[in-house]
């Protein structure tokens, strides 16, 4: 019943906010969450995997490769938790059900940037047959939301509960990395020293990962793209670049992120 009833709220893009938080909890799975629990959560393609290598590699300071595979199971999706006692446990979960999450790592990325990896993402793997303009609107089989809606959720969490709330933008992983696995760290924490910061940036690199990335997982095959930063400039068409800035325009704006329309976009 549990997989009938995720399946259709799946396929029709509707987000499990709509159902109590003990039915959600269920069907997450998300019933032996303990206090010490941390989730790693986003909007698909914001910088997710990429941030569960840098934690995998914080919590195990004995550490010195990793992979996809080695990160599933070193950082598992929450539905595959073990009982492990460790503290703190760091789980995936790109639900946006932050009501049932102890403690949040949020990544956030550029939502047009964004949106252009997922839709292609999709189109790759087949699970989203359309155009990039039907796209940025569509909620059908999206059960995470549109950017605007995973986000806005983030954003009032953090608003009620600051200390429990780590937000890790993108960019910043890209343009300081050091300075982010930093954060990751004492939010866990831990301790890293300066030199484990350098190796960790040397081994999590995305040039390096996405040259040597395997996996029986044929979905894995498509996990790490270029992850450019403002890519959508380039490639979005005007209309594209309309739709989503009217629906998510808001969004945008707090956390940073210019409008086409802005000044210094007509000007760069």
């Amino acid at each position: 019943m549990a997989r009938s009833l995720k399946s259709w709220l799946f396929g029709h893009g509707i987000s499990f906010s709509v159902l109590r938080p003990g039915q959600r909890a269920r069907l997450l799975r998300q019933t032996n969450s303990r206090a010490s629990d941390v989730y790693m959560c986003s909007f698909p393609r914001s910088g997710n995997t990429w941030t569960r290598m840098i934690v995998a590699f914080v919590l195990d300071p004995t550490l010195d490769d990793v992979d996809l595979d080695v990160i599933d199971r070193l950082v598992p999706r929450s539905r595959e938790a073990d009982h492990s006692t460790a503290t703190p446990r760091v789980l995936k979960n790109h639900t946006p059900a932050f009501d049932l999450f102890p403690r949040v790592i949020y990544n956030v990325r550029d939502g047009r940037d964004a949106t252009l990896s997922n839709h292609a993402y999709q189109d790759k793997v087949g699970s989203y047959a359309g155009d990039r303009l039907t796209y940025i609107a569509d909620r059908a089989g999206r059960p995470f939301g549109l950017w605007h809606d995973h986000v806005r959720q983030a954003l009032a969490y953090q608003r009620r509960y600051p200390d429990r709330f780590l937000m890790l933008r993108y960019e910043d992983l890209r343009h300081d990395p050091a300075a982010q696995i930093r954060r990751v760290a004492d939010f866990l924490g831990k301790s890293v020293s300066d030199d484990r910061i350098a190796r960790i940036i040397a081994l999590t690199d995305l040039d390096r990962q996405r040259a040597r990335a395997t996996s029986d997982d044929p979905r894995k095959a498509h996990t790490l793209q270029t992850g450019a930063v403002g890519g959508w400039r380039d490639r979005m068409t005007s209309d594209e670049i309309r739709l989503f800035e009217a629906l998510s325009a808001p969004e945008l704006k707090l956390l940073g992120y210019p409008l086409s329309t802005d000044p210094q976009e007509g000007t760069g």
